[in-house]
């Protein structure tokens, strides 16, 4: 499996996604999806964002058009989330805001990556957004106390002084 992955490695810093497709039109994507997400995980860890962009794509291809099992589909929406995270870092929030959205295309019910989107929006100034995102994120975890502190500074920000008390309450006693 590493020679295949060193393969399609090689290819995709040509840019050649379709040949590297080719190489895995009939292999169990399931297995090589972990491979690859493990090697998307490596490049943001080494701020190789662009390059993860690549591999990501080329994921996305086969996830289309090969299909992969729901546990790859979450370890693909955690990369992708960790990517956002790195953007976010850079304070990049555009490009922070789209990693989000696409972990949650992958898990529609990922609490973090609504939170996290929320938190990027925030930083846009987009407020509505971000209560919406903060939402999302405390209907699939209702005990997420940071999602109802940073709903709070949301609802804070829009001057509405009520709803934020309410939530830094529901915060704190989440927290306790």
């Amino acid at each position: 499996m590493s020679e295949l992955l060193d393969e399609i490695e090689v290819l995709l810093r040509k840019g050649e996604i379709e040949r590297a497709f080719g190489l895995v039109k009939d292999k169990d994507t399931d297995s090589l999806a972990g491979g690859l997400i493990e090697r998307i995980i490596f490049h943001i860890k080494n701020e190789e964002y662009d390059f993860a962009g690549t591999y990501f794509e080329f994921l996305e291809k086969i996830a289309i058009d090969n299909g992969i099992k729901e546990k790859e589909r979450k370890h693909l929406a955690n990369a992708y989330l960790n990517c956002g995270n790195a953007y976010a870092k850079k304070k990049d929030f555009d490009r922070a805001i789209e990693d989000y959205k696409k972990a949650i295309k992958f898990n529609p019910e990922y609490a973090g990556a609504y939170y996290n989107r929320g938190l990027a929006y925030g930083k846009k100034g987009k407020f509505d957004n971000a209560i919406e995102d903060y939402n999302k994120a405390i209907g699939f975890n209702p005990d997420f106390a940071d999602a109802y502190t940073n709903r709070g500074s949301a609802y804070n920000a829009k001057e509405d002084f009520d709803r934020a008390i309410e939530d830094y309450k529901k915060g704190n006693r989440f927290k306790s």
